[in-house]
């Protein structure tokens, strides 16, 4: 539920900002309110508050490579959008949009913190040795060839998704 709330939050910040003048110190402001309105709750910080637009702006970005399916689950009225990155916890969320260069490759994170259940330090370390970049990079005719199940299991088995680098 925090998740949504930091969602439609960022929402109404950037719109608020496209707005109003530059340095008007409206983040600093609503973090001041927000502070005093719900003073038991955490995660109001101008940082936070900073983190929430940033996290709302990433996903909601013209993504340049065009890619239908990545189009498609950004569209704010798909609930499996939102579900899915709603899902993962709020730290998981901050590594992801900070350290991943466009919303497929943070698609594939999130689903990889779902599917794995990876710790934040695993997912950055995931990030950072660009997992993302290796995994199933191969280039096959297994879709071609083979029916579904085999053809995904060929690629499967081709994917590399350790990484050496401790030894």
């Amino acid at each position: 539920e925090m998740l949504l709330f930091y969602w439609n939050l960022g929402s109404d910040i950037v719109h608020k900002q496209k707005n109003a003048p530059r340095g008007n110190g409206l983040l600093q402001q609503l973090s001041n309110d927000l502070k005093t309105e719900f003073p038991d709750v955490k995660g109001f910080s101008l940082r936070n508050l900073k983190y929430i637009k940033q996290w709302y702006s990433f996903y909601n970005q013209e993504n340049t490579i065009g890619q239908q399916a990545v189009a498609q689950l950004r569209n704010e009225n798909n609930p499996e959008f939102l579900d899915l990155i709603t899902r993962i916890p709020w730290g998981h969320n901050i590594a992801i949009i900070t350290k991943c260069n466009n919303t497929e490759e943070a698609f594939y994170y999130a689903n990889a913190v779902l599917q794995y259940n990876w710790s934040r330090d695993v997912l950055k370390h995931q990030i950072e040795s660009g997992l993302y970049q290796r995994e199933g990079k191969a280039i096959t005719n297994f879709k071609a060839a083979l029916p579904a199940p085999q053809s995904d299991l060929a690629q499967q088995t081709l994917k590399d998704p350790y990484l050496f680098d401790f030894l």
